[in-house]
């Protein structure tokens, strides 16, 4: 999105996979500044309103926000770089320098063996992933789940990790929306997902629990996918195991699932 979009036409963008901004010329909205002052009082600015920070960090529309357009552009070509041609193909596969089997023994010393202490799950993915590269999606929307799409030897995954170092990674209602879609996402392009678990349990407090069914929302995007078959399966275990084999974590342990062929249109 590089320019306003108001009215009926914000829909169209809320209902897609992905949203990229640019900051100070993208605005979405259903009713402008204009019609918030007349009917509420409120003086309020189009970015303020629906600004490309506004959807990235509060509404969660935004998948992504940028400075500018050759920025937001140069992304958007290396996420298709990621993307099948549509959900009835595989994700491209890509020749890597990394080798499958290289070792992670620094996963030992990134993640901590008491329980109460945080530590960064991005630098955990980082180590995993190959060329230590990884595409985060709505990074700065519902910061204790990570979603974000990578490579294992050269093949597209989905990883869903919860993040220790914002809220100790518990689920609320935002983590477990953004991570449902993603894993949606993710079933619809055939993309094996990677999951690595280390969560105290869902938020109580009130002002994130007002519908408890939202806490359920991964495990049963997760449980509705395509149920992948078992030599996709094993590709992707051993992919994943192949790098964390040296690996035993304390409070954390992690899963693969590979979905097999999708059937909704993305």
């Amino acid at each position: 999105m590089l320019g306003p979009c108001a009215g009926g036409a914000a829909y169209s963008p809320a209902l897609t996979d992905f949203v990229f901004m640019v900051r100070e010329s993208s605005q979405m909205f259903i009713t402008g500044p204009d019609v918030v002052r007349a009917v509420t009082g409120e003086e309020i600015s189009q970015n303020g309103l629906g600004g490309a920070d506004v959807h990235a960090s509060v509404s969660g529309v935004a998948a992504f926000a940028y400075d500018d357009e050759e920025s937001c552009l140069e992304e958007v070509r290396y996420l298709l770089s990621m993307l099948p041609q549509n959900n009835r193909e595989t994700a491209p596969v890509e020749e890597t320098e990394d080798p499958a089997d290289r070792s992670t023994d620094a996963l030992l010393d990134l993640v901590p063996g008491d329980p109460n202490c945080s530590y960064d799950m991005r630098q955990v993915i980082e180590e995993i992933v190959d060329d230590h590269d990884f595409f985060e999606v709505q990074p700065t929307w519902a910061t204790n789940i990570i979603c974000a799409l990578a490579r294992l030897d050269g093949h597209v995954v989905g990883i869903v990790a919860n993040q220790p170092a914002s809220l100790a990674g518990v689920l609320d209602i935002h983590a477990s929306e953004k991570a449902a879609r993603f894993v949606q996402t993710c079933d619809a392009f055939n993309i094996p997902l990677v999951s690595l678990v280390d969560v105290p349990g869902s938020c109580p407090a009130s002002t994130r629990n007002t519908a408890a069914s939202s806490g359920t929302a991964p495990s049963c995007s997760t449980r509705t996918a395509t149920p992948p078959s078992r030599a996709s399966r094993s590709s992707c275990a051993r992919r994943t195991a192949a790098r964390t084999s040296s690996w035993t974590p304390a409070p954390s342990a992690w899963t693969s699932r590979s979905p097999g062929p999708a059937t909704r249109s993305p």
